[in-house]
């Protein structure tokens, strides 16, 4: 029987200078079916695991002593088809937020929700929301900040 997890540590590849990127997503193509990947890096890696999260995978994160984090990210279920994306947008300049809730829209499956914080009202966003056949619900946080909800029509 295959081990649950596969051991991935990128912080000597980190040391040497090298990009983990390809060997972490090398490593998630070849997780078999109940395999998860747990990868632990000197810093908490935010762009990979929103990334993953875009795409359908299921992270969980725990810091480690130092700067150590370790991420435990498995392949979505079926059972978590209609579970939200979410996406914290709030510390990224305009039209950053309104480029990556449409990139996340272009690869996310139909019956999913996307939900995003941005640090603003997305008034750009919504004609193009709009255009492609979405809905969304806005709740404005206190300050600026918003939390916009958008799924399929």
């Amino acid at each position: 029987m295959k081990p649950d997890w596969i051991e991935l540590d990128v912080r000597p590849t980190l040391a040497a200078g090298r990009e983990p990127f390809a060997l972490i997503m090398n490593s998630l193509d070849a997780l078999e079916s109940g395999q998860g990947l747990r990868l632990t890096a000197p810093f908490y890696p935010k762009p990979l695991v929103e990334m993953l999260k875009q795409q359908g995978w299921k992270t969980e994160e725990r810091k480690l002593e130092g700067d150590d984090w370790e991420v435990q990210i498995r392949r979505g279920s079926e059972e978590t088809s209609g579970a939200a994306v979410e996406l914290d947008l709030r510390e990224l300049a305009p039209p950053e937020p309104m480029v990556r809730i449409l990139e996340a829209l272009e690869v996310m499956e139909s019956e999913k929700k996307l939900v995003a914080l941005t640090p603003f009202y997305p008034e750009n966003l919504l004609p193009l929301l709009k255009e492609r056949g979405f809905q969304w619900e806005i709740e404005r946080d206190r300050g600026q900040s918003c939390r916009i909800t958008i799924h399929q029509a």
